[in-house]
């Protein structure tokens, strides 16, 4: 008989653990979501005096990426000028196109689980190469858009901070909403532009 009951209790407590466990993912996902709905109105904001053509993005995944990378009409400018891009919507492709290789390239770390070093080894390397990649095209796509909506010459270390960190960036976003953009005047060559 106490052998019924242990056995009852352990799967008690395997069915509450489960709840646990769908209790954190839940509210792991409200948390997600509310963060960036609140990161999406100061964003909606700027994109509205910028006369950006489809603010509405700012509350959709993917489409609030988008807005910060277009909202300026400025070159996108990578490595303080050795690279010059003028269709700001290729940046937003690059970065999707990061996306996929860095959801690959989990996928591939998941194929050579068996050997549990190599998968480690593997997990540490793709999370590395994808955040200096997100970082390099972040970093522009925050000084871009904090040189329009602030009036000060260098933006850098801010850019670098809140392209590490999206809650960084969110504080920013609301500290910035209430200005109204500074437009871009080319004053390059516009032949070096790709």
């Amino acid at each position: 008989m106490t052998i019924i009951i242990i056995i009852f209790l352990i799967a008690l407590l395997g069915v509450l653990f489960e709840f646990m466990l769908v209790g954190i993912c839940i509210a792991i996902g409200v948390v997600t979501i509310l963060s960036s709905f609140v990161a999406a109105i100061p964003l909606y904001i700027m994109v509205k005096k910028a006369n950006h053509r489809f603010p509405w993005l700012a509350f959709i995944p993917l489409g609030n990426i988008y807005l910060m990378y277009t909202i300026s009409n400025k070159p996108f400018v990578l490595f303080e000028g050795e690279i010059y891009i003028k269709d700001r919507t290729t940046v937003f492709l690059y970065y999707v196109l990061l996306l996929v290789l860095y959801a690959f390239g989990i996928f591939m770390c998941y194929c050579i689980r068996d050997d549990y070093f190599a998968f480690m080894d593997g997990l540490i390397l793709v999370q590395l190469v994808f955040y200096a990649a997100k970082v390099v095209l972040q970093y522009p796509m925050y000084k871009d858009m904090y040189d329009m909506f602030m009036y000060k010459k260098d933006n850098r270390v801010l850019s670098i901070i809140s392209a590490f960190s999206f809650f960084i960036a969110t504080i920013q976003l609301w500290r910035i909403c209430k200005n109204k953009p500074v437009q871009y005047v080319s004053v390059i060559n516009t032949e070096d532009i790709i």
